[in-house]
């Protein structure tokens, strides 16, 4: 278990930004992994035609999938990074936003993380009650998993995630349930490190 956060605002500043960055996740998240294909076509030196023609893929889907109209197939995913040359960052970001956008889109793959989610959180439960923290399920948010009950009235919100992909969702959701329990701490718990570098880890310990 790890990732806890610290609000360090006060509980105004805290709500202008959770609302103001709900607005922008709102607006932006869906298109996670279209917004950093088309940052990588235009840092090419290739036209639009070029890239297109080496990828074995029309203008027309390269198009849609730099505007977010559609996903590619493993295998163009492959011949697109074959053809642009990311960086080793740059792949490894463009791999878990393809994986983060394929969860929101394919109705399979949104039962699988679901069932996942669950097992952890049976398994976060089981483990905090084995060492007796007195932990309830929130009727203010479906976002929060998990309230963990401390003394003086004091609640912190815990989200699990099978996997931690990206960042902008699990720390938009964190914050939005730290200002609905009133709380100056959140927890998030993670199945598995797979994805979850320094700079993940940063961000969330900034907050």
């Amino acid at each position: 278990m790890y990732g806890r956060v610290h609000n360090k605002y006060n509980d105004k500043m805290n709500y202008i930004f959770v609302r103001n960055f709900t607005l922008i996740f709102k607006n932006s998240i869906m298109h996670n992994f279209s917004k950093h294909l088309a940052e990588l076509v235009r840092a090419s030196h290739a036209t639009i035609s070029e890239i297109a023609q080496e990828a074995h893929i029309s203008r027309p889907s390269l198009y849609d999938l730099i505007n977010g109209q559609s996903l590619p197939r493993q295998s163009t995913l492959e011949k697109l990074f074959n053809t642009l040359r990311p960086s080793s960052s740059q792949l490894e970001l463009l791999r878990n936003l393809y994986q983060v956008d394929r969860q929101k889109s394919n109705r399979k793959e949104r039962m699988e993380f679901h069932k996942k989610r669950l097992k952890l959180i049976r398994e976060i439960s089981d483990l905090l009650l084995a060492k007796g923290y007195e932990i309830a399920r929130s009727t203010q948010s479906f976002e929060i998993d998990l309230v963990l009950r401390m003394g003086g009235g004091k609640r912190i919100p815990l989200l699990a995630y099978p996997q931690l992909l990206e960042s902008s969702q699990p720390l938009g959701n964190i914050l939005i349930a730290m200002h609905e329990l009133s709380s100056n701490q959140g927890i998030i718990c993670v199945g598995t490190r797979t994805g979850l570098n320094h700079a993940k880890t940063t961000l969330f310990t900034k907050y």
